[in-house]
């Protein structure tokens, strides 16, 4: 297993951390049951190829989280602890709500809070994001060699 620490509370304004808290809470029923994990994956990857302005950093880094999901929910990478899976799914959980603090519909600003939740949850998990991308190119981890 990859060397994890603790995932760190992503640091957010108060108002977006609420409306992430929120969205960890429902994420924790979500990663129950895997079916649902891929359905969240998937509705991601769709709203991603629909909103093609989304910032692509954000993007890239929503895609990051959507294939960690993915690969966790059929069993091809469980080096993950289940707070990070939590935090992962509630991430992608807000990155696909339209009805979000600032509304999809608005353009040019309306990504920009799922952008920063996204991006306050990937840099919290950067050790965890690290190790899964290693072992999507296809790198052992220490222990494995």
């Amino acid at each position: 297993m990859p060397p994890s620490g603790p995932a760190r509370k992503p640091a957010l304004p108060p108002l977006p951390q609420r409306a992430l808290e929120l969205s960890r809470l429902a994420a924790r029923r979500i990663v129950r049951r895997k079916t649902r994990v891929l359905r969240l994956s998937k509705s991601a990857y769709e709203k991603l190829e629909r909103h093609r302005s989304i910032p692509s950093r954000a993007a890239r880094d929503a895609r990051t989280l959507a294939r960690l999901a993915r690969a966790w929910a059929l069993k091809q990478y469980r080096h993950v602890p289940w707070r990070t899976i939590t935090y992962v799914a509630a991430a992608m959980l807000y990155f696909v709500n339209p009805l979000d603090l600032v509304p999809d519909i608005l353009l040019g600003i309306g990504f920009v809070d799922d952008a920063a939740v996204v991006h306050a949850v990937v840099r919290s998990l950067h050790d965890d994001l690290k190790a899964f991308r290693q072992w999507e190119s296809g790198g052992k981890f220490p222990e494995e060699t």
